[in-house]
């Protein structure tokens, strides 16, 4: 969850003050993003527009670059730090190349693309061997043995995590100014190994030995992260009371950060903490709030893996081409090449031509979407359930279409009739009568719903492609969303989307 700390990567307001660039960036990193993360992103785009020599172009792009990574914006985050590494290069400055390698290690872990991961760390580490000034270069391996030791904790490998972060610590300096930083994250990281070695006593020692380091700055993740510590700690000790005290600490800390991975932490910590004081609703409700921030930070994750896939692939053919200039072979790709387009042209040729056969009023699906459960209780055909089972499968059913499992890509009738504690004969008969539609078509009405709402309210929904709009609502394709949508509402979610654009720009005209 944590990042390769760019404390060397400080943001300046007259890209020539090197003293004040560091205490701006400081500020800007540790705190500015914990509280309003758009004014911190606005920061550092600023600094590039001013920099004047590449070393200050180099830090502004990081310091982006490490924004957009706790945010979740994978793609956003190896971007900037790609631009940073190719003006690091032709500098050729070690310091520099050494960090921007660190940096996409943790992205490639995080990711849990390890290969590349091992890769981009073994260069950091080589590259900082090159550093003259021994100092710097003892923190730089401090810091990348902290990075050693979040890969071991993703792998769970607990006891070798242990050994990395006490390694990282004989690196660092008392004399370094973030000296107390590094040394809280180690005992952070210290805390989160014990726990999950379930010796919760040494894990609350290590996070309250971490206190006096990360109390410095006002509000910053890592504060957050050791209070949430403290806080899982005294939850499996059954001490509530202490629990919640810290959760609150936790909370204030970051309440404004846009940090998911660490909310997602919060919410798992709240999770245990409502099971504790036996509050199954609020138990329910958290979960909930989980399943959106982990849907939002796996769809960061696969759109960044999706687009490195295409990249991968695009360098393989150059890389084919440049060895082997064999036009038999480079006769195959094309031949392959234009085969596939042929067939993908075919195929949405006949999804198109299946569509337009697909003709339902859209103002008709908005308003029997709007008709209370209540007033079409009674409105359709007799069934053979007995009507208080009829009435308990209806007000489950409400409940149901009230949260977003349906857009979860395993949905079926069967998990859905255990969610409504009944069998899937009497839920498939319910769904007939009251809904007028099969499962299918049911759950499908219900996600294009929700994806309606969520394009009419979040602008930025928008702004995301087909593939994406259809995996965060449990399509198992892009095809299958679009014959969904057009189905429901006649017309394409692309027209849609593009008629709401039209719309805002219309009234953000008028006013």
């Amino acid at each position: 969850m944590k990042i390769f700390i760019f404390l060397f990567l400080p943001l300046l307001l007259t890209a020539q003050n090197n003293e004040e660039f560091e205490r701006i960036y400081t500020k800007t990193y540790l705190e500015t993003s914990q509280k309003d993360f758009s004014k911190a992103v606005f920061i550092a785009d600023s600094l590039y527009s001013i920099s004047q020599n590449d070393t200050f172009k180099i830090k502004s792009l990081m310091l982006s670059a490490t924004l957009f990574q706790q945010s979740s914006e994978y793609s956003k985050a190896v971007a900037y730090a790609v631009r940073a590494k190719e003006i690091a290069e032709r500098a050729a400055n070690p310091i520099q190349t050494t960090k921007i390698n660190g940096f996409l290690a943790t992205q490639y872990r995080i990711l849990k693309l390890y290969s590349q991961s091992n890769l981009y760390l073994k260069t950091a580490v080589s590259e900082a061997e090159k550093i003259s000034n021994t100092e710097v270069k003892e923190t730089f391996l401090g810091m990348l043995m902290q990075e050693n030791a979040y890969y071991q904790i993703d792998l769970k490998n607990y006891g070798k995590a242990i050994y990395y972060i006490k390694q990282s610590g004989k690196h660092f300096k008392k004399e370094h100014p973030n000296y107390n930083h590094f040394i809280g994250t180690n005992l952070q990281l210290l805390g989160d190994c014990y726990y999950q070695l379930n010796d919760f006593d040494r894990s609350l020692i290590h996070y309250k030995k971490a206190l006096p380091y990360v109390e410095e700055h006002p509000n910053n993740h890592t504060k957050a992260l050791v209070y949430n510590g403290i806080a899982l700690c005294y939850i499996e000790k059954n001490n509530a009371t202490e629990a919640e005290k810290y959760m609150t600490l936790a909370e204030k800390n970051s309440e404004k950060s846009e940090y998911l991975a660490l909310q997602e932490e919060f919410y798992k910590t709240y999770e245990k903490y409502y099971k504790l004081k036996n509050k199954p609703k609020e138990v329910v409700a958290v979960k909930e709030k989980i399943d959106t921030i982990t849907g939002i930070i796996n769809h960061h994750r696969n759109l960044f893996i999706n687009h490195e896939q295409k990249k991968l692939k695009s360098e393989n053919i150059i890389l084919t081409k440049e060895k082997n200039t064999s036009n038999y072979l480079i006769g195959i790709i094309l031949f392959l090449f234009f085969l596939f387009t042929l067939i993908a042209y075919l195929y949405i040729k006949t999804i198109r031509q299946k569509i337009k056969r697909l003709q339902i009023d859209y103002h008709q699906f908005i308003s029997n979407m709007n008709i209370p459960l209540k007033d079409k209780l009674f409105s359709n055909r007799e069934t053979d359930i007995n009507p208080e089972t009829e009435k308990k499968i209806l007000k489950r059913l409400e409940h149901f279409e009230r949260s977003t499992l349906y857009n979860k890509n395993n949905m079926s009738l069967a998990s859905l009739s255990i969610y409504c504690q009944t069998n899937t004969k009497y839920l498939s008969q319910v769904i007939n009568s009251h809904k007028n539609k099969n499962f299918t078509n049911y759950i499908n009405q219900l996600r294009i719903h929700y994806i309606i709402t969520e394009l009419q309210n979040n602008p930025s929904y928008r702004k995301y492609k087909i593939a994406a709009l259809s995996e965060m609502t449990g399509f198992s394709s892009p095809s299958k969303f679009t014959e969904a949508f057009k189905k429901e509402t006649n017309i394409t979610a692309v027209l849609y989307i593009k008629n709401l654009d039209e719309k805002t720009k219309l009234y953000s005209s008028e006013e």
